[in-house]
């Protein structure tokens, strides 16, 4: 008995081991090759996974001066610390728009009865079927009409559109998961259906509600085609300041797997301090008392 328990964690742990390799190995890989210490490590013909010398170079270089084909002396700390804000108040932005816009349409969907509901459900998850590349000509040619090319309202708007279908279908099966009886409780002693989405269905879905603002965020934060398409010199995000490094003459290896690198630490830091919510919130009404 012991023996078969043994197999069956062995073989689970097996397979949890492969899972994570397949999905780390590409970080792990844009992070040895940003810390190689000799360029020609780049076109070796045998991959080196180990590294007897590293080197922050590439890093530093970041933030070191380089010559523009102008002959100007700018740095691409400069470059990139403005876009790094961008990305940052995009991300925000279009995450609480979106959470505030989507959530109580979500408690609508869950806990009111109206005829088409199902119907409107549907339309909502069909702006996630499409190809990203199909919307991308439309949204840019609206927002030229509008006014609102390389803006941050136009880029924000862009990603709200996109995020609100996602947090109204994942906020309607959390809102649907709570105990029916504890809204249907409040609005008995006088509440009204505000009320009770206020204090008692949002507290409790808080878990929820963190889950799916990470994911809304990490869309934002990841987003490349939209920013390449609808921001310019003033809004331009990290992902699309990144391939700055690929230029008619080179490819700076070095200097692009830094900054991609670099990329990734911000999100990664906010999905590590709230992980435990987004646990919390994928397990949420998984059982049922």
């Amino acid at each position: 008995m012991k023996a078969s328990r043994f197999a069956r964690n062995l073989v689970f742990y097996l397979i949890i081991a492969v899972i994570l390799v397949l999905f780390l190995f590409p970080i792990f890989w844009l992070g040895n090759l940003s810390l190689k210490a000799s360029y020609l490590d780049f076109f070796s013909e045998q991959p080196l996974f180990v590294m007897y010398k590293i080197s922050f170079d590439y890093y530093l270089d970041l933030f070191s001066p380089f010559e523009h084909q102008l002959m100007t002396i700018v740095t691409w700390g400069e470059k990139l610390t403005p876009r790094l804000m961008n990305s940052l108040i995009v991300a925000l932005s279009s995450t609480v728009i979106s959470l505030a816009l989507g959530t109580p349409a979500a408690y609508g969907f869950a806990n009111l009865k109206f005829r088409g509901k199902k119907d409107m459900l549907f339309y909502f998850l069909t702006t996630r079927m499409i190809p990203p590349i199909s919307m991308a000509v439309p949204f840019f040619v609206m927002w030229t009409f509008l006014g609102l090319i390389d803006t941050y309202p136009g880029i924000i708007a862009t990603h709200v559109i996109i995020n609100l279908s996602f947090v109204i279908w994942v906020m309607t099966g959390f809102f649907g998961e709570l105990p029916k009886e504890m809204i249907e409780a409040s609005i008995v002693d006088g509440a009204s259906q505000i009320q009770s989405f206020l204090r008692v269905a949002l507290p409790l879905s808080l878990p929820g509600l963190a889950s799916t603002a990470v994911f809304c965020m990490i869309f934002s934060w990841n987003d490349f085609l939209y920013a390449l398409v609808l921001t310019g010199t003033t809004t331009q995000t990290m992902p699309v300041a990144v391939t700055g490094f690929r230029t008619a003459n080179e490819i700076r290896w070095g200097s692009f797997t830094a900054a991609g690198f670099f990329t990734i630490i911000p999100i990664f830091i906010f999905t590590l301090l709230i992980q435990k919510y987004i646990v919390r919130g994928m397990t949420l009404g998984a059982v049922r008392g």
